[in-house]
């Protein structure tokens, strides 16, 4: 007999019971696709339809799946155990269908409890993945890294945090992406037994791995702001080595500029290689790399199709990690002789917390203004650069993607969209951060109003359009390209909330 009855129900025109089971499969499936994890799986338990459909492949190939760690409160370490156990009927359940996983390990921790290697060995013999990403809270890391060498038993809590992971990553056999965000330094290649990078390369079944993203951290997050620059991952030395021996087919890479030097690009030139497609290069510290034009001229006659782009994650400080304090980013890159006229750069990133100033801003334009295509930045420390901003839109030909938080006058937005009109692909801006008022003009008290923004710019555009109410926006996310769609599972500030 079909079970409706817990099902929200009404009757139509003709008095005859219509249930959501009713409708197609396909529409069915596109409803749960918009649920978050745990709100689908309650779904899953009112109907045997809906239990049926809510195992659609589809419905499952992006997920994250949620590590909390245990601490002294006892609820905590309840729920912490609870969303692991969870966690692994789960994976056992619906592991097969995965595709794209985000590991989260989340909180501080004292240590962790066994039936995290449960859960590593449900996914090791349950999923069949093609993209890894693992993401250590940044409060974690900073953990991990201060107790490991300096508390009794510190040893202990190295192995219990990265042994399941390690083994994790050594054995899975279909894995063509591996993103690593934010990871311990001592752990990622100082620790001979935990070293991630080792565990990746010592997997025979994965050596057509296509992308490989080492960003090690999101420096748009507001915690990540104290700790993005510290952790700058394993040494150009190393990862010479590491391209030279492995991975020969790698398309996508995104590595920090600490972890660069012109002999780390050489390796990627090499006859047995393929040719890369994409470059990202993360710029995070003081230390820029000098990498001469010459061998940037050999990587991109390798690489005929290769396309770059530069993140700048810069912030102005006097510690040894950060920007030196008289310096902007973009000036600091120049004086480092880093940005060559040789660089296909396609697109010029900068984060939530770097700091820009308004000389120097041309010079950038001005070298790549047959390349730019994207231009993104999620700062809101840039200020008075109209007439800047006019010209890179003006000069750059090929630019199609505009994303810009700073401050800036309502009649250079409506410029910038005119001047481009119909083929940006993507033009946003701040809704706070335009200023509308114009001291010039004495009508309407020298306003216009944000409807009649929103008018011009459409019709510049040629379809509808407004500002984001805020900076760092999930638009914004998506455009900085920190975050590849993935699904997220609960916008909860409790942790476990954020488990299945």
């Amino acid at each position: 007999m079909e079970e409706t009855a817990s099902v929200p129900h009404q009757l139509d025109e003709n008095n005859q019971t219509v249930s959501l089971t009713h409708l197609p499969d396909i529409c069915l499936v596109k409803i749960l696709s918009y649920l978050d994890l745990p709100d689908r799986l309650n779904v899953a338990r009112t109907s045997s339809i809906l239990g049926d459909r809510s195992s659609h492949p589809s419905l499952w190939h992006k997920v994250i799946i949620q590590i909390c760690g245990l601490n002294n409160d006892e609820n905590d370490r309840e729920n912490a155990l609870n969303l692991a156990l969870r966690n692994k009927a789960m994976i056992e359940k619906f592991g097969h269908f995965f595709k794209d996983l985000r590991l989260m390990y989340y909180g501080e921790v004292n240590h962790l409890y066994q039936v995290v290697q449960d859960v590593m060995n449900a996914i090791t013999k349950s999923c069949r993945l093609e993209s890894l990403t693992l993401d250590l809270d940044a409060r974690l890391a900073e953990h991990e890294r201060d107790t490991a060498d300096t508390q009794e038993g510190g040893q202990i809590t190295r192995e219990m945090l990265y042994e399941p992971i390690s083994n994790l990553i050594s054995t899975l056999p279909h894995l063509r992406s591996f993103a690593l965000k934010f990871w311990s330094i001592r752990s990622l290649v100082h620790t001979s037994n935990f070293n991630l990078l080792k565990s990746l390369s010592s997997n025979t079944q994965i050596q057509n791995l296509e992308k490989l993203d080492l960003f090690l951290g999101d420096p748009n997050s507001c915690k990540a702001r104290n700790h993005t620059c510290e952790l700058i991952g394993p040494r150009p030395e190393y990862m010479e080595t590491f391209f030279q021996g492995y991975f020969k087919h790698l398309k996508h890479l995104c590595l920090r500029t600490s972890m660069l030097n012109e002999r780390v690009l050489l390796s990627l030139t090499e006859i047995e290689r393929a040719p890369l497609k994409f470059l990202k290069i993360m710029v995070c510290c003081a230390i820029i790399p000098k990498i001469s034009s010459d061998v940037w001229t050999k990587l991109t006659g390798f690489c005929p199709d290769l396309e770059v782009e530069i993140f700048i994650a810069l912030r102005r400080a006097t510690g040894h990690w950060h920007m030196p304090f008289e310096y902007n980013s973009n000036s600091y890159l120049l004086r480092a002789d880093f940005l060559k006229p040789e660089i296909p750069l396609v697109a010029m990133s900068y984060s939530r917390f770097t700091p820009y100033w308004r000389r120097n801003f041309s010079l950038m334009p001005e070298i790549y203004r047959n390349t730019l295509r994207e231009f993104t930045s999620l700062s809101t420390i840039f200020d008075n650069i109209d007439a800047e901003l006019v010209a890179m839109v003006t000069i750059c030909h090929n630019l199609q993607h505009f994303c810009y938080h700073g401050k800036l006058k309502y009649q250079t937005a409506i410029t910038i969209a005119r001047l481009k009109g119909e083929n940006w692909k993507h033009f946003e801006l701040v809704k706070g951060q335009i200023n509308l008022t114009d001291q010039n003009q004495h009508d309407h008290n020298g306003t216009i109003s944000i409807e009649d923004l929103n008018r011009e710019v459409s019709s510049a555009l040629k379809r509808t359009w407004r500002p984001v109410e805020h900076a760092m926006s999930k638009a914004s996310y998506r455009a900085s390209h920190l975050d590849d769609d993935i699904l997220k599972v609960n916008e909860s500030s409790n942790p476990c909330a954020l488990g299945v």
